[in-house]
């Protein structure tokens, strides 16, 4: 375990995803250790650091550019 990161119920939603793809779980095991070391994506799991809430506060404006239907959508939810 990651002493910085600790444990994170959002693992399993990454492991599920794996598993679905790499039946083998010993493969699958390591390709969330490179996931998570190589590719960096333990970030989105330590408290103090900032990329997730750059990334929430951003997720608007790309919705409203990527997918202004949705982005629409929600908005339209968002007011009743």
């Amino acid at each position: 375990m990651d002493p910085e990161v600790g444990y994170s119920q959002g693992y399993n939603y990454i492991i599920a995803l794996l598993l679905r793809f790499i039946p083998d779980e010993e493969s699958c095991f390591w390709c969330f250790i490179k996931i998570m070391t190589e590719i960096n994506w333990r970030r989105f799991f330590i408290v103090t650091d900032p990329t997730m809430a750059t990334l929430q506060a951003d997720m608007p404006d790309f919705l409203q550019q990527a997918v202004p239907r949705l982005y629409k959508k929600m908005q339209d939810d968002d007011e009743m």
